[in-house]
């Protein structure tokens, strides 16, 4: 602030915030918001926090194009395209302006993506293991802050029941809930067991525990559902019957073993060394791709779930 009289100048600051794109405004419900502020003649200074932390308090502020309760459930103002201004009022008289108002450059104001879930897939079938053993994954939202916690929730779903209100609806406790900070969960047997046969809707919500990162959705992901198919025994194959054709064993990474289900109905692993022929043992999916092979002198394409072991 700059005081350009020869006079000392008391005053009181009144604020804005506007919307550029979404009709949103904030202002004072009265002129003169702030605390105030003495310049002595031709004093220039910048204000501190202090001098300026009452200009927009909540309770003197009036709300367009929005609702002082929406910004306290969505932590904030709205997505958009906003500048603040300010103008200088005298301390005593508040209808006597000052200064011009003067307004900052545009800036935005986003919210960070919520995570996307990864594994398992959605509408996967896994077969039920001898001891359960499965593994949640998800992306990290770009610029979330490292303090980010992720809260992955599971609920079970009945015939004929949308995933998505399954877990609006599901009462406390849901199945399974647990928060972490990291973007992996295993599930493993000390956790309650996921039952043969049965469907499971999961989500992983982000939340900001200092506070200072918003989430789009509340930090809600998009919901995946899984079932947890019955421990089928798997049908052995010799090796000198299967040999792949198709992707080459250069899409392979040296010193990779890929596990194939071929069969998803009626599935079967295979372990595969570049350049050999197939052995079976149990399989392992992460994501599919066609593949060619022969089977006793027949040639044969197949969709598979290739994981990597290494």
């Amino acid at each position: 602030m700059i005081n350009l009289s020869r006079q000392q100048q008391s005053f009181r600051l009144v604020g804005s915030i506007n919307g550029l794109d979404n009709n949103v405004k904030v202002v004072a419900k009265d002129r003169g918001a702030s605390g105030v502020i003495t310049l002595n003649p031709l004093e220039s200074r910048q204000l501190t926090v202090a001098e300026i932390q009452d200009l927009f308090d909540s309770r003197k502020l009036a709300f367009t194009g929005i609702t002082y309760r929406r910004t306290q459930i969505d932590d904030g103002l709205p997505e958009g395209l906003y500048t603040v201004c300010a103008y200088a009022v005298d301390a005593v008289r508040n209808n006597l302006q000052l200064s011009e108002e003067t307004c900052s450059n545009s800036f935005p104001v986003t919210n960070l993506e919520p995570p996307i879930l990864i594994t398992p897939v959605a509408d996967a079938e896994l077969p039920a293991l001898p001891v359960q053993n499965l593994l949640f994954t998800w992306t990290v939202p770009a610029s979330a802050p490292p303090t980010t916690e992720y809260t992955l929730q599971m609920v079970e779903i009945v015939p004929g029941m949308n995933p998505n209100n399954a877990l609006q609806a599901a009462t406390v406790p849901v199945f399974f809930e647990r928060t972490v900070q990291t973007n992996t969960l295993l599930y493993g047997p000390a956790d309650p067991p996921l039952v043969a046969g049965r469907k499971y809707a999961y989500r992983v919500t982000a939340t900001d525990p200092m506070q200072k990162a918003v989430f789009r959705n509340g930090g809600r992901s998009e919901v995946h559902t899984f079932t947890y198919l019955s421990n089928v025994s798997q049908p052995m194959m010799t090796a000198s019957r299967i040999r792949l054709i198709s992707p080459s064993d250069s899409l392979w990474a040296s010193g990779k073993i890929p596990v194939m289900e071929v069969n998803k109905q009626k599935p079967f692993g295979i372990f595969w060394f570049p350049g050999s022929e197939f052995v079976t043992v149990d399989s392992s999916q992460v994501y599919y791709e066609t593949i060619t092979y022969q089977e006793n002198g027949l040639t044969k394409t197949s969709k598979i779930r290739r994981g990597l072991i290494f």
